[in-house]
């Protein structure tokens, strides 16, 4: 962990507030003590009585840091797991700020040998950090996975731990996560998938491609090893290329940098680690070694049975007016907005998207749905699944398929699930992905919306009768 900056409470967003209350001058009086231990005191003074909630927030940040960096390991942790539960109680969402302060948690527990508290806490961070992704990755026990190839990120792969993930791309075809060692070092450590084309090009071309943006940030360091095959495979059994440069001299230290690459399919599984010549040569090879293996279990399998897509065939849309189309709103009304549903899976394949990346379509192997739309544009659940009209029709009645919307209103939890369009057999992801266009833009005509409120009463709006 780096010197406490004082210019860390700019990290906080401090209310309008601030100013008029003097909070400014009061922080800056405590922060002016001279002995550290003055220092924490004034600052735990300020944590305690300030009315602020963020300026509270921001005193208590900066004691802890400082009873930190003076090793006053006990008082540091008390005052941190007291400034995080205000962060979770009175700044929700505010992510940037409570991982600033988990970080120095963390630190503070494995210095204090108390790696139980430091696990506890870096699980209880990268949870709420990754419910707040967006529908490429799923989380999963201690673990994340990528939805579309599978790709796993554990929170912990030996004294590694999960910082972030990360996605380069809207589509989710460039994803990474970030892991740390708390060594005290100033290491980076990540994997990354991407999708590339490579029709007609070797893996070593691959690599190359790689490490170029490496071979001109670091063009000044020694290639100790150029682009050849490691000594360890991925968990299903593709080859690994390295390559490692080492900047620096015996006398003043080194600084090392490698890149690892193995192609599956028309993926690329990356690690980029840069670390302190003080661990060794051999770190970035050994943990580039266990991210590759343990992030690749299940990406092959996945990538097989998505290498064929849904049948392509359009099916006939029926009219909103229809009986069946009708029959497809009671019965869902009847079913009681479909208990049975299990949700999205978390593998997934990549169907449609649009070329901004905000609205992609996939679909899924053995699973209640057909088709899901999500990204950053999507609001709502929307999916197809399968629907035997029974009931109000014979049992022999046909199989249809629906195209659903479901949103839940944050304020009175009401639930209103809408039937966008009713098929009469599988449609293809061509024509489902034009009708959610249609619907986003006001000319489908849907079929009505069931509203479930909170108390349990149950609303049915249909076409032509009720708000639709």
């Amino acid at each position: 962990m780096r010197g406490l900056l004082f210019a860390i409470a700019l990290l906080f967003a401090l209310p309008a507030s601030a100013q008029e209350n003097t909070w400014d001058l009061r922080f800056e009086q405590a922060m002016s003590q001279e002995l550290p231990s003055h220092k924490v005191d004034a600052l735990l003074a300020l944590f305690k009585t300030e009315p602020d909630y963020q300026n509270r927030i921001v005193a208590g940040y900066n004691a802890m840091a400082i009873a930190y960096e003076s090793q006053r390991y006990e008082t540091a942790a008390k005052v941190g797991e007291k400034t995080l539960q205000m962060t979770d109680e009175y700044a929700q969402g505010n992510l940037k700020q409570r991982d600033a302060i988990a970080e120095y948690l963390i630190a503070i527990y494995f210095h204090d040998d108390q790696p139980r508290e430091a696990h506890r806490v870096i699980d209880e961070n990268l949870r709420m950090n990754d419910a707040a992704l967006d529908d490429l990755w799923a989380p999963s026990g201690k673990s994340i996975i990528h939805r579309f190839s599978a790709m796993t990120c554990p929170n912990q792969i030996g004294e590694l731990y999960r910082e972030s993930t990360r996605i380069y791309h809207p589509t989710g075809i460039d994803v990474g996560c970030d892991y740390k060692a708390y060594n005290g070092e100033d290491n980076t450590i990540s994997v990354y998938f991407s999708k590339y084309d490579l029709r007609n090009i070797s893996s070593k071309k691959v690599h190359d491609n790689v490490i170029e943006s490496v071979r001109v940030n670091w063009g000044e360091a020694e290639l100790s090893i150029d682009n050849q095959e490691s000594d360890f495979k991925t968990l299903s059994g593709g080859e690994v290329r390295e390559s490692l440069f080492r900047l620096g001299s015996l006398q003043k230290g080194y600084r090392y940098t490698g890149t690892w690459t193995s192609v599956i399919d028309s993926w690329v599984l990356k690690s980029r680690i840069t670390w302190d010549g003080k661990l060794g040569e051999n770190f970035g090879h050994e943990h580039a070694k266990a991210l590759l293996m343990n992030t690749s279990a299940d990406i092959k399998p996945h990538l097989e049975f998505c290498k064929t897509p849904a049948a392509e065939t359009d099916a006939q849309r029926l009219d909103a007016k229809t009986t069946q189309s009708l029959t497809s709103l009671l019965t869902l009304m009847a079913d009681d907005s479909e208990k049975s549903d299990e949700g999205r899976p978390v593998n997934s394949c990549m169907g449609k998207a649009s070329e901004e990346g905000n609205a992609i379509m996939e679909w899924y192997k053995n699973s209640v749905r057909l088709y899901s739309i999500v990204g950053s544009a999507v609001d709502e659940d929307v999916y197809v699944s399968a629907d035997k009209l029974t009931g109000l029709l014979n049992d022999s009645a046909p199989v249809h398929f629906s195209l659903k919307s479901v949103k839940l209103d944050s304020e009175t939890e009401d639930k209103t699930t809408r039937i966008l369009a009713v098929y009469s057999g599988k449609p293809s992801q061509s024509q489902v992905f034009q009708d959610y266009v249609a619907y986003r833009k006001g000319e489908l005509q849907t079929l009505g919306s069931v509203v479930q409120q909170k108390g349990g009463d149950m609303h049915v709006n249909v076409v032509g009768i009720g708000e639709e």
